[in-house]
């Protein structure tokens, strides 16, 4: 018998370093009271799980979703540079990886935004 199990990596900021914390869920929903207060991010995927007559069988991680960040500020690269002008060297390279927005997230760093990412606004 297959199951699809849904999960939640949680994108973490535990101090100077990032962190990922994965959690089985009912469903790909936001409106989980459980998010971790350091999470600065969630992406959601789906992993298939086969019940086997010897063990579970477990699948590949898939249908992964776009990132959802907890976040307070969406800049473009320009308005990034002039409110943290340190940045600005920067800019031309990010231009040329193809960045075009960045988001400062609840916890106080930055993250470039990909196409299809969402901004779930908490201040």
């Amino acid at each position: 018998m297959q199951k699809i199990r849904t999960y939640a990596k949680y994108l973490l900021s535990v101090g100077s370093f990032n962190a990922k914390k994965i959690e089985e869920v009912k469903d790909r929903s936001l409106e989980n009271p459980d998010i971790p207060k350091n999470a600065y991010g969630i992406q959601f995927y789906e992993q298939p799980e086969i019940i086997a007559e010897d063990g579970i069988l477990v699948g590949k991680e898939q249908n992964f979703s776009k990132i959802t960040y907890f976040g307070d500020t969406i800049y473009s690269l320009e308005e990034f540079g002039e409110k943290f002008p340190e940045f600005k060297p920067l800019i031309p390279k990010w231009k040329e990886d193809g960045w075009v927005k960045v988001v400062i997230t609840r916890c106080g760093n930055a993250r470039f935004l990909e196409e299809g990412d969402k901004v779930l606004f908490t201040s």
